[in-house]
């Protein structure tokens, strides 16, 4: 399956993983928990992440608008499945980051 790493150091990767449960947990270092980003899009972040005192992720919190702490993943969801992350959304986060954080606008 095909996600967008974001890590709390503010490094990003699109990686392939297994589409188990174990995986989600290795890459985002515990316990997962879902933010829904948008139709058929989540973020998958560590739910015990703030109680384990990982430090703030500056561009997952941005995308989110929430406060997220520790590594995060984005995937594409369909019903209780993950899915690979929607290429659409893949260009927009890779336009964003390689922008600092804004988008063109023509």
């Amino acid at each position: 399956m095909k996600a967008m790493k974001i890590c709390a150091d503010g490094a990003t990767a699109v990686i392939e993983l297994p589409n188990v449960l174990e995986a989600f947990q290795q890459a985002v270092g515990g316990y997962i928990e879902t933010v829904t980003l948008a139709d058929k899009t989540v973020m998958i972040v560590d739910e015990e992440g703030r109680l384990r005192g990982k430090p703030r992720n500056a561009k997952a919190s941005a995308i989110s608008n929430l406060d997220i702490v520790g590594d995060a993943l984005v995937c594409g969801v369909a019903e209780d499945e993950f899915t690979d992350i929607p290429e659409g959304v893949l260009g927009l986060l890779e336009q964003w980051f390689r922008k600092g954080g804004r988008f063109d606008v023509d």
